[in-house]
């Protein structure tokens, strides 16, 4: 993969944070109780004082973007899962981004289940994003008998990274 600029890391980080804002006003709605309990706990930072602390605490720009990218994959798991809550968050998701931006959300993000199956194809997770990607798809593919090996497989490899292996 070619080296990015620093200017086109904040581009994809500012592309990752506006997908958050709008799948955490989309979450209000779909999950009120929890999206209330987030944040009155954490709520959403301001993105430019989040990257400024990060950056301050020995963060490269690189990481500050996977933590990102972890965050939009926590949304992006429920278009691997077959529950119906998470489908229907999904195509929540879908429209309301559609309405938000006129874009399609899945060719701007698109789905998990790609990056799974290189990840299963390659036989190792490679990074943290991967492990956390994996960890939040497995469950919901090892219940579906469509995808329940790949789900096994994906079990196996959080396994071996969780053994640093």
């Amino acid at each position: 993969m070619a080296r990015r600029t620093s200017e086109e890391i904040r581009a994809e980080i500012d592309r990752c944070d506006a997908f958050l804002r709008i799948a955490g006003d989309l979450r209000k709605v779909f999950f009120p109780e929890e999206a209330a309990l987030r944040e009155a706990l954490v709520g959403l930072p301001d993105k430019d004082a989040f990257v400024a602390r990060c950056l301050s605490n020995g963060a490269t720009l690189s990481e500050v973007l996977s933590g990102f990218e972890q965050a939009v994959n926590d949304h992006m798991s429920a278009f691997a899962d077959t529950a119906p809550d998470s489908v229907a968050y999904a195509a929540g998701l879908r429209a309301y981004y559609r309405e938000r931006t006129g874009r399609e959300l899945l060719s701007d993000f698109p789905p998990p289940t790609g990056k799974l199956k290189a990840i299963v194809k390659r036989g190792k997770i490679r990074n943290d994003t991967e492990f956390y990607l994996v960890k939040e798809c497995v469950d919901g593919l090892e219940d579906n008998p469509k995808t329940a090996a790949m789900g096994r497989d994906l079990r196996a490899l959080l396994g071996a990274y969780e053994a640093g292996g």
